[in-house]
């Protein structure tokens, strides 16, 4: 079975035809539901190639990030940086 990091490297790569490396786990988080616990590895890395932003996709700074809404779930990834 593929790792996480081999998981996440194939998943950019097919998905938004991008080349990423140093894939890195910083850390993991919980978020609970009244019917349902996630427990959620975060990671990291580089990008290798271009981006082809649309109106799906676009790449933001941090600071750019406090911009745009985003469910507590991903606060929490967000704190991790």
């Amino acid at each position: 079975f593929p790792t996480d990091k081999e998981q996440l490297v194939e998943f950019f790569d097919q998905t938004f035809d991008v080349k990423i490396k140093s894939v890195e786990m910083i850390g993991q988080i919980e978020h609970v539901f009244t019917h349902l616990k996630w427990n959620i590895r975060v990671y990291t890395g580089t990008i290798l190639s271009a981006v082809c932003e649309d109106k799906n996709l676009k790449l933001v700074t941090l600071e750019e990030m406090e911009q745009y809404p985003f469910p507590v779930s991903h606060l929490k990834m967000r704190q991790l940086l």
